[in-house]
């Protein structure tokens, strides 16, 4: 009986690698969006707190949270 030798799939059926982190690519340029997301998680968490750790309200607090970090920006750039 005859050998059936299969091919490697390589890296084909592999998930593809993540992309090169933004700050360590010495030709990435400043972006708007650096650190947006973490800024807005950080004021979130700060409004949670100063309710007094009262769960229930995540969506509010990330919305006011967006809504205040974006005008902030948007002050900085003007």
């Amino acid at each position: 009986m005859a050998t059936i030798k299969r091919k490697s799939i390589g890296s084909a059926g592999r998930a593809a690698k993540p992309p090169k982190s933004a700050q360590s690519d010495p030709n990435h340029a400043p972006s708007v969006l650096d650190g947006l997301e973490e800024e807005i998680r950080e004021r979130a968490y700060e409004l949670y707190v100063e309710r007094g750790y009262e769960d229930g309200h995540d969506t509010e607090d990330w919305l006011r949270a967006e809504a205040e970090v974006l005008a902030r920006r948007d002050l900085r750039t003007a």
